[in-house]
């Protein structure tokens, strides 16, 4: 394939006696692309797909099949949405014009699946269905891409990386990586690929002198502290020709942050990015007490209160950043360096001093540590898409918005088995009920009439508020529920609440008209 801006490019590559065929349009891992870089052939062989995937969608809603809504969402996230998924970051680039056949598909699908009708608010049924909008599920996929970014080492990616990251002229087109880094920014997570880490020396070559956990023997609520302190000292002793340092991570007030000292000194201390947990702070402390041990004269003993971190360490399964790079600067700098577990919190002098010094260092103007762990960048990615998702709420209708204060959706109030053996007609009445959008108040849209009185009493607008609450005509009807409300019945989906309301329905013989 020759990709080229001109209307009509006659280019050819070519050996001594053979011209390279040239097609206009490949397909790569599943991805399609044509000579002018658009994405319509991969859109096009999608929207095929998922046309397909939707009658599927379509056949199973009938009511004789009896099959559930929660399940049929779930076949449009099995059917759909997987495909939808599988190279978005890159296809999503495309015009608004180009990608609106895949949303319309995704939209009907979904409005199939909870029995909605087709003027229902959609973003209504995003959140009642628990599934993230097009637009919303390219920027989750573009900031998951930022933890290939992040680790990214001697990959082909890493070059193309620094070459992004050295050009400050700003496109008029953001590429898919491009975007990876812009959405890495506006995280707050390191942008530079991390440097390789160096494997030299097996992990097997780790000496098992080199980290000591043999305090960890006595169980801490079942020894008493000087015997704690005791055995240090005798350690102590024994290994009188090491200098001890200690390390400590601390959260204080939301900032995690480490420490490094002597009995006496504080060697360094610094913050981490916010995103970071109490494990990468010890861990990072004790990378950077291997740094300083290097500059210091004689054999270096640093003592973490971390079991968890150390035992990391020790594992050499654990491929992690930070405990391969540990494993690797203690086996080349093995017999200088020793690793020691001490109990926190026992009397141990240069420990309870690491400790105050690293609550301190959450206080003090300091430079900041960059974190690079995996594990904290995924949590502290998962938190932010679902805070994202969270903002959903606020484009669904004003009715939406007062039953579904607690976030609800269609996964928290299905799965009673009370529930599921209800016919799939009940359920989408229920369902209809709670996006706000039924036949008996929307019907004069449906049939495009200027007439929105209620026929019941005949006074006011037919609303679900009305006749939920005000209407004269349903009052018997309202008397098993707490002051007649049955608004509040709708907004809490309990077992015994959805009950309530299909039997209100079938009271005023309304069920029919939902």
């Amino acid at each position: 394939m020759h990709i080229c801006r001109k209307q009509c490019c006659t280019c050819q590559v070519s050996t001594q006696t053979h011209v390279i065929e040239s097609v206009k349009e490949l397909k790569i891992l599943g991805v399609s692309f044509d000579s002018k870089y658009s994405w319509k052939p991969h859109i096009n062989n999608l929207t095929k797909s998922l046309t397909k995937s939707s009658n599927i969608i379509k056949f199973l809603a009938n009511d004789k099949y009896n099959c559930q809504p929660t399940t049929l969402v779930q076949i449009v996230k099995s059917l759909s949405l997987s495909k939808i998924d599988f190279g978005l970051p890159l296809y999503g680039l495309a015009p608004k014009t180009q990608i609106k056949p895949i949303k319309s598909i995704l939209n009907n699908a979904l409005r199939t699946a909870l029995g909605a009708f087709r003027s229902t608010p959609i973003y209504n049924i995003y959140v009642e269905s628990n599934i993230t909008p097009l637009e919303t599920r390219i920027q989750h996929l573009q900031a998951k891409l930022s933890k290939t970014i992040i680790q990214s080492t001697d990959t082909p990616l890493k070059p193309i990386l620094d070459k992004i990251l050295k050009n400050k002229i700003t496109k008029y087109r953001n590429s898919a990586i491009q975007k990876s880094i812009i959405s890495c920014s506006n995280l707050g997570l390191p942008v530079n690929p991390i440097k390789p880490t160096p494997k030299s020396n097996p992990p097997w070559n780790l000496s098992p002198e080199s980290i000591d956990i043999a305090l960890s023997k006595y169980r801490k609520d079942q020894t008493n502290l000087s015997v704690f302190i005791k055995e240090f000292s005798d350690i102590k002793s024994k290994m009188n020709n090491f200098t001890f340092i200690y390390t400590d991570g601390s959260l204080y007030n939301h900032i995690p942050a480490y420490a490094i000292t002597t009995e006496t000194t504080v060697l360094k201390m610094a913050i981490l990015p916010t995103y970071s947990s109490v494990f990468t702070a010890e861990i990072i402390a004790i990378l950077e007490a291997i740094e300083i041990s290097r500059t210091i004269k004689g054999k270096i003993c640093i003592c973490s209160d971390s079991l968890s971190a150390l035992n990391s360490i020790k594992n050499i399964d654990n491929n992690s950043h930070y405990p391969t790079l540990i494993r690797e600067s203690i086996t080349k700098l093995y017999p200088k360096i020793k690793i020691l577990w001490i109990p926190s919190h026992v009397g141990i002098i240069g420990n309870e001093f690491a400790d105050n010094a690293a609550k301190y260092a959450t206080t003090a103007p300091l430079v900041t540590t960059k974190n690079l762990n995996q594990t904290d960048i995924n949590k502290y990615i998962k938190s932010k898409l679902s805070n994202n998702s969270l903002n959903l709420l606020q484009n669904t209708s004003s009715w939406y918005q007062t039953i579904n204060i607690n976030y609800t959706n269609i996964n928290d109030y299905s799965k009673n088995k009370e529930i599921t053996s209800l016919s799939r007609r009940d359920q989408t009445k229920f369902i209809r009920l709670r996006l706000g959008h039924t036949r008996l108040t929307h019907q004069y849209r449906m049939l495009q009439s200027t007439s929105n009185t209620c026929q019941f009493c005949n006074q006011v607008a037919m609303t679900l508020n009305h006749i939920l609450n005000e209407c004269v005509a349903f009052n018997p009807a309202r008397n098993p529920f707490p002051n007649g409300n049955l608004h509040s019945a709708i907004s809490n989906p309990t077992t015994s609440n959805i009950l309530r309301i299909l039997n209100f329905l079938k009271k005023t013989k309304t069920i029919n008209l939902i």
